[in-house]
């Protein structure tokens, strides 16, 4: 979701809020948001295929994959396309034990190191 600030709302003639004459919400990063953009190659792949399966603008690496609206069959399609992307064959459930993006990369690399 993407909010803009506005110091005053435009009103048509009647006073009524003119939406039409509404901005559009312009996507800025936060300092608190820049701190979790995703790092490294495992987490910005995850946050590539987060973004392309969940429908999602921007994905950070805080962000959980349940609250963004994953699902079951969507964490089969992830687990399907990690195994594409990095060569990794996991389980799906490692998506429930970690649904924050960070700790499913560090589950990732953890797991592909045995």
């Amino acid at each position: 979701m993407s909010l803009t600030a506005l110091d005053t709302f435009p009103l048509d003639v009647s006073g009524k809020v003119d939406l039409a004459a509404l901005p559009e919400p312009t996507e800025q990063l936060s300092a608190d948001d820049a701190e979790h953009l995703p790092d490294g190659d495992v987490e910005t792949l995850i946050a590539e295929l987060w973004q392309e399966l969940l429908g999602r603008e921007r994905v950070l690496a805080n962000d959980d994959f349940f609250a963004l609206g994953g699902h079951s069959l969507i964490a089969l399609r992830l687990a399907a396309e990690l195994k594409n992307g990095l060569g990794v064959v996991m389980p799906t459930r490692m998506v429930y034990a970690n649904p924050r993006l960070r700790d499913l990369a560090r589950a990732i690399l953890a797991y592909s190191d045995r």
